[in-house]
């Protein structure tokens, strides 16, 4: 059967594997990754959707070395460009003026960790919850081990600061 003819579970399948379950496997990973990453009005799983059809919208998808670590990259590049576009809304509606809203009394220590970039909450979430070395940790979000590792420190770096910010107040 041609790429072009194959069912959807064929073509998803990454090469080699046999299971049409692997992505059943993923999901779990991938949800958490998009839960961390993305911004707060963003729902996680439209952000594995939409990584799953750049996957399935490839050439040939049996060229991706490894699926996962595609699919957590273009999870994490997603979750960046809507926090770019929230970043230009957010602008806009500044420009506009403010609004008339009463302060949250009561911050979220997980407000802190969403005010991060991306990148560097899913370098901390994966290595810190998830456990997972800084080399595996940097092939996922698609940078070096090096730079994963100062992703990591300017992410703990700004959440100590935030922090003791919130304690002095």
């Amino acid at each position: 059967m041609g790429e072009m003819h194959a069912k959807p579970a064929e073509r998803l399948r990454p090469r080699g594997q046999d299971d049409d379950g692997w992505f059943d496997a993923l999901y779990p990973h991938l949800h958490r990754v998009a839960c961390v990453a993305a911004p707060a009005d963003v729902d996680p799983d439209d952000l594995v959707q939409d990584a799953l059809v750049n996957y399935l919208q490839l050439d040939n998808p049996d060229t991706v070395r490894s699926p996962r670590a595609f699919l957590t990259t273009a999870i994490v590049n997603l979750a960046s460009n809507e926090r770019r576009s929230w970043s230009r809304r957010h602008s806009a509606m500044a420009r506009l003026g403010p609004a008339s809203q009463s302060p949250n009394q009561f911050p979220s220590d997980l407000a802190d960790l969403f005010a991060l970039p991306p990148r560097e909450r899913a370098v901390l979430y994966l290595h810190h919850v998830d456990g997972l070395p800084y080399d595996e940790v940097a092939e996922l979000v698609g940078c070096t081990a090096a730079a994963a590792r100062k992703a990591a420190e300017r992410g703990r770096s700004r959440l100590a600061t935030t922090l003791a910010e919130e304690g002095n107040q």
